[in-house]
Parts: structure tokens; sequence; C-alpha cells
């Protein structure tokens, strides 16, 4: 009993320096997890993504980078680990054990990060490399700066893994149609001004959560459809114009929405949810 407590606490003592000491509420008010499926969802994580080793890495670091600069290391970890903790909670059964989770998706995940950063679009490649080289002149070895810096890229890994897997299609073309989808229907730019939207209260920062998971939902959903209902082509560009071609009306209907918004000096949650909501006709079938 004693080593199950030690093992508990020192447990605990993980997830709220990883995470933070405020992160078990917020779990329970976005999925409803209890501390038992929080835990389970955080090893599995630790281990697909091998943060253990990683965070230790960044310890390492002191005295021999700028104290900004580590805290700035483990921040990028720790929103990797809110966002695929959540996501796992989200999408599996809470009582998966933690070995299932993580053998269904540490191969992939690993492929996905060895591979980067090649399935990215080239606006996500430069920040990519301009992250690097800043993390790397301010002192971080270069190797260190390149596995910190492919997170951001990197948080959206499990979706991508999951279709993936699905469709029994290669990890890289699944990302790179992943990526290339995001660009082509402006994603990056609605999460960008759902990050921006004003919070007055809990359920607003709740509401303006939920309405980014359902941005992140749809472009994972569209690009499982378009890997069913398109020719195979290992070049994700090609699979876009043809799903595009066979869903003209709604993409420009998308496209039209989306420029007229964008030519707005700010938006409200309203106008977001629509755009977001209209998203989903996007997912219709290719004839």
């Amino acid at each position: 009993r004693l080593k199950r407590e030690i093992t508990a606490t020192h447990l605990t003592n993980r997830i709220v320096d990883h995470v933070g000491p405020g992160f078990g509420f917020r779990v329970r008010e976005e999925v409803g997890a209890d501390i038992a499926g929080l835990t389970r969802a955080y090893v599995s994580v630790s281990e697909i993504f091998g943060i253990d080793e990683l965070w230790q890495e960044i310890e390492a670091l002191d005295n021999q980078v700028a104290a900004t600069v580590q805290m700035e290391l483990m921040l990028m970890v720790t929103d990797l680990l809110r966002h695929t903790v959540i996501w796992l909670l989200r999408h599996h059964e809470q009582g998966t054990g933690i070995q299932t989770l993580a053998d269904y998706f540490r191969d992939g995940v690993r492929k996905l990060a060895v591979g980067m950063p090649k399935p990215l679009t080239s606006t996500d490649r430069l920040s990519l490399n301009q992250k690097v080289k800043y993390l790397s002149n301010a002192g971080v070895p270069r190797e260190l700066a390149q596995r910190v810096g492919i997170l951001v890229p990197m948080a959206s890994s499990l979706d991508i893994v999951r279709v993936a897997r699905q469709h029994d299609r290669e990890i890289l073309l699944v990302a790179a149609l992943y990526f290339n989808l995001g660009k082509t229907l402006q994603f990056h730019w609605l999460r960008e001004q759902i990050g921006l939207l004003k919070i007055h209260t809990h359920w607003h920062d709740l509401a303006r959560t939920r309405l980014g998971d359902m941005l992140n939902n749809h472009q994972r959903e569209i690009t499982a459809h378009i890997l069913r209902c398109t020719k195979p082509t290992k070049s994700a560009k090609k699979m876009i114009d043809q799903w595009q071609e066979a869903n003209l009306y709604a993409v420009e209907r998308h496209a039209e929405i989306v420029a007229e918004f964008r030519a707005r000096s700010s938006l409200d949650f309203a106008m977001l949810s629509m755009v977001v909501a209209g998203a989903e006709t996007m997912r219709g079938s290719v004839s």
C-alpha cells in the first residue's frame, strides 16, 4: 500500500509540474473526467510523446540558457500535454488502458515527428524554422530546439494518426493532406480569431474552447472524407483538388464567408460559430 501511495504522490507531482495545479478542474469541466481518467490519459500521452525524457533535457539546461527561454520550452511542452490529454479523454473511452492507447498512437506519432517538417505547408515550415533558429541562438542545443519546435504542429498528431490508421494510409501523406487542407480552408486563420475572442466569464472560456474543438473535428473528418472519396494518389494537393471540384459550391461558399470576415476589423462569437458550423457542409460525398 505504501508503495502505491508513493507512486501516486510522485505521479500527482509530475502532473502538477507539467500541466499546472488547475488542470484537473479544467478537465472535469470540459470532458467530465475524474482524476483516474486524467491520470491514465496523462501517462499515455507521456509515453506516446516521450515527455519525461524531453522535460529532463529541458531541466538540464539550468544555468545554460536564460530562465525565460527555459520556461518558454516548458510551456510549449505543457501546451502539447494539455491539448492531447483532453483529446484522448474526449475521443477514447475513459476505461481504455494506458498500454492500449500508447500502442495505438506511439509508432505513428514518432514517424510523424521524424518526418517533420516535410508534411507542413510552406508557411508552417517557415514558422518552425524561425522558432528553431530563435531557440538555437538562445543557447538551446539544435536537436532539442527541433524536437520542441515541432510540438506546435504535433498537437494535431493524434487526429492524423487516427485517420491514417482507420484508412490504412501512410502517415506523412495523411499529415500533408491534413495541413494543406487547413491552409486551403483558412482554418489556421479561423483558429487565430477564435483565440482572440474576448472572455468575460468561465462559460465564455469553455464555449471558446468548444468552438476550437469543433473546428479541429471538421479538419479531421474532412481529411478522412477526402481519403475515402478521391482517387488514390501520393499527392495531397491532387486529392484536395479532386475534392474541391466535387464540392465546389460548399467550398466557394466557405471561402466567400471567410473573405467577408477577414475584411472586418473584429469578429464575435456568433460570427465565428456560424462559419465553423458551416464547415460541416464540406463533408459531402464525392460522386
